[in-house]
């Protein structure tokens, strides 16, 4: 099979709606082909990621950040803000700022689908070789989870961990 159908399997995968069987009769590839390349390099976890990690991320982070808004400014009428008050809203901010930043892998998958198909059209040889680095690439792109983004003093869930008090 070739690596293009290949290649153009993933895109169609990842980037449209098409069914399973829609992608296969296209390529003119069997179903039990393409679930095997689907199974073979994650793609489902592929378009997991690149569909919701960043906007859930991004989501979270501004309602941590409304919250902790509020309840800062609640409280600063009865006491002044903490350096660690104004510490976890800063790096929160960081968090945001990284977040928007950061290209998405689903926009990271159609630059290099791009640029192989051109790739391709022009060096061949040079598209096939280049291709286990690509989806090397992608693959640990898509290997990032919220706990990587999250800031050092929030808990797994993206919670800030409530401070001890001294009794």
């Amino acid at each position: 099979m070739s690596n293009s159908k290949k290649l153009k399997a993933k895109e169609l995968y990842l980037q449209t709606g098409l069914s399973k069987t829609q992608i296969a009769g296209i390529l003119g590839i069997s179903r039990r082909c393409l679930h095997y390349w689907i199974r073979q390099d994650n793609w489902i976890r592929l378009k997991q990621s690149a569909e919701h990690m960043p906007s859930l991320m991004a989501e979270k982070c501004y309602y941590l950040f409304h919250h902790l808004t509020d309840n800062y400014l609640a409280d600063y009428r009865a006491k002044h803000l903490t350096r660690e008050n104004i510490e976890t809203l800063y790096r929160l901010t960081l968090t945001i700022k990284n977040l928007k930043n950061r290209t998405t892998i689903n926009e990271s998958m159609e630059m290099f689908a791009l640029f192989q198909d051109g790739l391709q059209k022009h060096n061949p040889e040079l598209a096939k070789a280049i291709t286990p680095y690509v989806e090397k690439y992608l693959t640990n792109r898509s290997s990032v989870s919220a706990y990587h983004l999250t800031p050092g003093n929030f808990t797994k869930d993206a919670f800030v961990e409530p401070p001890e008090e001294n009794i």
